[in-house]
């Protein structure tokens, strides 16, 4: 019998990943070529996979409920444990701030179709508002409801890629450029920057690692094929002028839409496309949004009453919905801020924790990733590599 919990697993990690990617993806990819941003897309996928299971592994050597706050002060001290709260809050606060913003800029393109004359700045607080009531539920309110949403994301994906591959023309697909790969790497790391949401999961699956692995495993190879699938289809179907000049509009949701909507001009497509979007920043904000709450909690010592979970959320949305009434076209902008944090978070940061943990203090038990101390120094390296190549070779 299918254990619909575990599948639920998978799809928190898939809905964490499929998401603003769709969008961001293919646009920032358009100035580095299809060819060369998937391979990049492989590579970051395989290195992320191994940096997952480092925290996995880590998470599993501390009680249920424990958090990277606590993981990283009790193993690196004081100084380990800002460095964390650091690394997480700037990471979790750009995804939010870029979900919120694609998701207010989307909305506001429909209410206004409907002739619905709110402002952005409405629109962005009213979706705020939804998010927190969500968060205030809990995590299995998340999980229901994200099962439905990533597994209706998946069948209208399916279906636009069915309708718009006729319509690729080869020979965008075959153009290769070498600049700008470093601002592809740093959003393709978002994308894959689903580890925020293991302890979590952990928790959730009863400090099961070996089952946890599973789900790292199967729920981040369907994004994977997905994001190979989607930038086929729109690298191949929409000429680079157009991705170049949305992306340069910072207005990416709508704009997409709009020009899938005036380039194919299919009547099923774009109906399917004005579902669709709003769901790549609908399931992805979710994970994120869970992740940090759980941060918060671990590291604030907050509990979870009626009071507790109000200052939870507080301090969950507040901060960036400020900035995105701010700056409501953050979107790849943030996105590619936050592939930088996912770096040190999800392959720098675990590797120095794992050293520390399993050969200076000998804390390690149970599930072991394997690779030794060799494959620890092979990912330390990686992870300042990509740092250096986001960094250097940006727009």
């Amino acid at each position: 019998m299918l254990n619909l919990k575990f599948v639920g697993g998978i799809l928190i990690i898939t809905g964490t990943c499929i998401g603003g990617g769709l969008l961001a993806l293919p646009v920032s990819a358009c100035s580095s070529g299809f060819i060369n941003s998937a391979l990049v897309m492989l590579g970051i996928w395989l290195v992320m996979i191994l940096g997952s299971l480092y925290i996995l592994e880590m998470t599993q050597w501390f009680s249920k409920g424990t958090n990277m706050i606590s993981i990283s002060k009790s193993v690196l001290g004081k100084k380990g444990e800002f460095a964390v709260w650091v690394i997480y809050v700037i990471l979790c606060y750009s995804l939010v701030c870029a979900y919120i913003s694609g998701s207010g800029d989307f909305f506001y393109r429909i209410l206004t179709t409907f002739n619905i004359n709110i402002s952005l700045n409405l629109t962005i607080i009213l979706f705020v508002t939804v998010l927190t009531i969500l968060i205030y539920k809990g995590v299995s309110s998340i999980d229901k409801l994200n099962r439905f949403l990533v597994v209706l994301q998946l069948i209208i994906f399916s279906l636009l890629v069915f309708l718009i591959t006729p319509h690729v023309d080869l020979s965008n697909l075959l153009v290769r450029h070498s600049r700008c790969v470093g601002l592809f790497a740093s959003v393709a790391m978002t994308t894959f920057g689903f580890s925020i949401v293991i302890p979590s999961l952990f928790n959730y699956f009863q400090g099961d690692a070996k089952k946890v692995r599973l789900i790292i495993i199967l729920g981040s190879l369907i994004p994977l094929l997905c994001y190979g699938l989607w930038m086929f289809i729109i690298i191949g179907a929409l000429p680079h002028s157009t991705l170049h000049a949305i992306h340069q509009s910072g207005a990416v949701t709508s704009n997409l839409a709009n020009a899938l909507s005036q380039t194919l001009n299919i009547k099923s497509a774009i109906k399917l496309a004005n579902i669709f979007i709003p769901l790549c920043v609908l399931t992805p904000v979710l994970g994120v949004s869970l992740a940090l709450s759980d941060l918060f909690v671990d590291g604030l010592k907050i509990q979870r009453d009626k009071i507790g979970k109000l200052k939870i959320c507080c301090v969950t949305f507040l901060p960036p919905l400020f900035i995105v009434l701010l700056y409501p076209k953050i979107f790849i902008t943030a996105l590619s801020y936050a592939g930088l944090m996912v770096i040190i978070q999800q392959l720098i940061l675990p590797v120095i924790i794992i050293w520390h943990g399993r050969y200076r203090k000998s804390m390690s038990k149970g599930y072991q990733v394997f690779g030794g101390k060799l494959l620890l120094g092979i990912t330390f390296v990686a992870g300042f590599v990509l740092l250096a190549v986001c960094l250097l070779h940006r727009e």
